[in-house]
């Protein structure tokens, strides 16, 4: 099902003012957007907050797919903000086809509460150009 798709059911209609049988109903659909996932075609579109030291360092995260499941995600040391990683079979499924793929979209996040320890660290790598 696509936004903007019409669907008929036919004899759902209004009854026909000569005493003839009920019409079509015809229904324009429209998908409410989700509040995690853009979908484009098959594919969907997400954010993922990532700690800063393991995109500086690499590692690994955990995002969560359409269907609730979390899959891991291997970023390399020195993953930039804004990178987009993707999720081959990840996607909308169809009943025509494999399912479309997840783009993950990566946004840095510092830890929370930033202790007097993280903000030293910091402070050192800002000395360091970093």
């Amino acid at each position: 099902i696509k936004d903007g798709q019409k669907m008929r059911l036919a004899g759902k209609g209004a009854p026909s003012p000569s005493g003839g049988p009920p019409g079509d109903l015809i229904l324009t659909l429209k998908i409410a957007p989700h509040p995690q996932f853009k979908l484009e075609g098959k594919d969907l579109h997400t954010e993922a907050q990532i700690l800063v030291s393991t995109l500086a360092l690499g590692g690994e995260a955990e995002v969560l797919t359409l269907t609730g499941e979390q899959r891991k995600l291997k970023l390399k040391a020195g993953t930039q903000c804004g990178s987009k990683l993707r999720i081959r079979g990840a996607g909308m499924g169809t009943a025509k086809g494999p399912a479309g793929d997840l783009y993950v979209t990566i946004r840095g996040r510092l830890p929370d509460p930033l202790t007097e320890e993280h903000q030293q660290l910091f402070e050192k790598l800002k000395e360091l150009g970093g």
